[in-house]
C-alpha cells in the first residue's frame, strides 16, 4: 500500500481507539448512567462507535467516508457537552480532538484509497 495512506491510516486507528476508550472510561466509570433510559443510550453510543471496527482493520474503501459521517455525530456530541458540562470539559474535549482527528484522517484515507485504485 501507499506510504501515505498507511500514514493516515494507522492516525485514523489510533484517534478511533482513543476514541472508544474516553467514551468507555468516560460514560461506564467517570460518570456512570443514572438511569436505564440514560443506560440504554450509553450503550447505544457506543454500539454506534463500534460499527466501523472490523472493516477499518480490513482496509475497505467505503469505511472510511461512511465512518467519518458517523464521527460527526460525536463532534457535535462532544461540542454540546463543552459548552454545558463544566465538571466533564476535559472528556468532552478529548472526544472533540479525537474524532476531529478521525474525520480527517479518514477522509485522507479514501482520497489515497481512491488513487490507488486508479492505477
Amino acid at each position: 500500500m501507499n506510504e501515505k495512506f498507511q500514514t493516515w491510516h494507522n492516525i485514523a486507528l489510533f484517534s478511533y481507539i482513543g476514541l472508544i476508550i474516553t467514551i468507555v472510561v468516560w460514560y461506564f466509570f467517570i460518570a456512570p448512567p443514572q438511569h436505564t433510559y440514560s443506560l440504554i443510550l450509553t450503550v447505544t453510543y457506543v454500539l454506534v462507535l463500534l460499527s466501523p471496527a472490523v472493516s477499518l482493520l480490513k482496509k475497505s474503501l467505503g469505511v472510511y467516508m461512511w465512518s467519518s459521517y458517523i464521527m460527526l455525530i460525536y463532534f457535535g456530541h462532544a461540542t454540546i457537552e463543552l459548552w454545558a458540562n463544566e465538571d466533564e470539559k476535559v472528556y468532552a474535549f478529548l472526544e472533540l480532538v479525537l474524532s476531529s482527528v478521525y474525520f480527517v484522517s479518514a477522509t485522507m484515507c479514501y482520497r489515497y484509497a481512491k488513487q490507488l485504485n486508479k492505477k
